[in-house]
């Protein structure tokens, strides 16, 4: 007999790529050719610059790209002696670029465009494109069905900025109710951030709790209304928005992550995990020190991470336990493909389906994780 479970519903880059939003290492790769130049066509010192940066081979995905140039930028007009110093002596710091060679103080002087640039590609790459809407209605069904195997709601915690879960529920034949920590306030006419995330069950509709953990594109920091959820998934022209509200993607430790909104989200998120029986994670890397420390302290307390990625057990032991990957205690099949398999380690603590999350496999990885979950549930095992 199957037990009710508190189940937790994590969503990386990796589970918005059937929506066609590419992951961290794919925009990197899309960069290096957008901003591919031609030196006989001219060049912005901007695209120059970016380029450099974009197309070094050591980064590895545009997380390493932003914190270049934030450490950067950082040292040279933050730093209160180091910078300063190199950037007013007399003479010229400069590198000797095969093609020219480029002054620091003239990378710092552009800096600010650089970094506009990127932020513009962010939300050009991670807006809602309503091509993904038969594939978004498809595995969402799927995952939410997952979970509420076991639970009458539904708590999603996300790093990705698109609006994938919001838009899903929008559709009111599907019952859904999201809930994110935003309220329409009636007489302004806007949804302000409250950060509350109570809201009263009702027959036949699912609470789908939203934590978006780095914020969304249509986030915005309004001079009189405070922060406020949008229409708008870019840069409004409205000149009374002073901020777009997204954690950008750097290496961890990410900026702003201890302000409101993330502080409240984040809490939100430990809270949870620190009374949950289980976490399904897809698509996420697990390199967020600020994360990792809330999932670290979950299995320390004997819970259970099922992680769904091609690189399932790379992320979860290099980057999250920093240690080698152990062999399977136990291996779970799926029925009809039997190449898709999820394996048990740490007395059932990691559960690892080493596949992306597709339209075309999406039962089947789902499947499976519920499958793991019922082993959790009635305590047999199941494996073989």
């Amino acid at each position: 007999m199957i037990r009710e479970l508190k189940i937790g519903l994590f969503l990386g880059a990796g589970a918005s790529v059937a929506f066609g939003k590419p992951t961290t290492q794919q925009l990197r790769s899309q960069l290096v050719e957008k901003y591919k130049y031609d030196d006989a066509a001219g060049t912005t010192p901007e695209q120059y610059f970016l380029f450099s940066i974009i197309s070094f081979p050591k980064f590895e995905d545009i997380e390493h790209v932003l914190q270049c140039i934030k450490e950067v930028d950082d040292f040279f007009l933050n730093s209160q002696y180091g910078g300063k110093y190199l950037l007013e002596r007399e003479y010229k710091l400069a590198f000797q670029d095969p093609r020219r060679p480029w002054e620091f103080k003239e990378f710092t002087n552009r800096t600010k465009a650089i970094r506009k640039m990127m932020e513009d590609d962010v939300f050009e790459n991670y807006s809602w494109n309503h091509s993904a809407d038969l594939a978004l209605g498809q595995i969402c069904e799927h995952l939410l069905n997952a979970v509420r195997k076991y639970s009458k709601e539904v708590n999603i915690f996300s790093t990705n900025y698109d609006r994938a879960i919001e838009e899903y529920c929008s559709n009111q034949e599907r019952r859904c109710r999201c809930i994110d920590g935003f309220k329409y306030d009636e007489y302004s006419g806007r949804r302000r951030w409250t950060g509350s995330f109570s809201y009263p069950t009702e027959g036949g509709i699912t609470n789908v709790y939203l934590y978006k953990l780095h914020g969304s594109l249509n986030w915005k920091m309004h001079k009189i209304y405070g922060i406020e959820a949008t229409s708008e998934e870019r840069r409004s022209s409205d000149s009374n928005y002073t901020e777009n509200l997204l954690v950008y993607p750097t290496v961890s430790p990410k900026d702003g992550q201890e302000i409101e909104p993330y502080k409240t989200i984040r809490d939100g998120f430990k809270k949870f995990m620190e009374s949950a029986d289980a976490c399904i994670v897809i698509g996420f890397s697990f390199r967020d020190e600020h994360i990792n420390t809330i999932f670290k302290d979950f299995l320390k307390r004997g819970k259970s991470i099922i992680a769904i990625s091609p690189s399932a057990d790379k992320n979860v032991y290099e980057n999250l336990l920093k240690r080698t990957v152990p062999d399977p205690e136990g291996t779970v099949p799926h029925k009809k493909d039997e190449s898709i398999v999820c394996l048990f380690r740490e007395n059932r603590k990691v559960i690892t389906i080493n596949q992306p999350l597709t339209l075309e496999n999406a039962d089947k990885v789902t499947g499976l994780a519920s499958a793991a979950i019922d082993v959790l549930s009635t305590g047999e095992t199941s494996t073989k």
